[in-house]
């Protein structure tokens, strides 16, 4: 099964289907029951997890050197916001506002 995470990047579904090709029967209940039960399975799902973020960054990181706008917005909307790469909200709260006034007329 964690081979088969590691090749389906972390998708169950698709782990689950490629090992009923090799008449290999695992179900989503032993998957998970593996996964609370048995610490060397997490670890092994884990690991399958971090390989597929390593995947996605280097594409997003390709996506960059090729002049993707939206890529490198991302990047820096995420890694870069301790450089001030970030989107801001300023509400001003000093405006004031008169409140709102319900009167209710008795004679309709």
């Amino acid at each position: 099964m964690l081979k088969a995470l590691g090749t389906t990047c972390g998708n169950v579904s698709e782990a689950i289907r490629q090992l009923k090709e090799q008449d290999i029967t695992v179900g989503r209940t032993a998957h998970y029951r593996w996964l609370e039960e048995d610490k060397d399975y997490a670890e092994g799902v884990n690991n399958a997890a971090d390989k597929t973020l390593d995947l996605v960054e280097k594409a997003l990181i390709n996506q960059i050197k090729n002049g993707s706008v939206q890529a490198t917005m991302f990047y820096l909307k995420t890694k870069g916001r301790k450089r001030g790469f970030n989107e801001k909200i300023e509400i001003d709260s000093n405006v004031s506002v008169d409140p709102i006034q319900i009167i209710f007329n008795d004679n309709e």
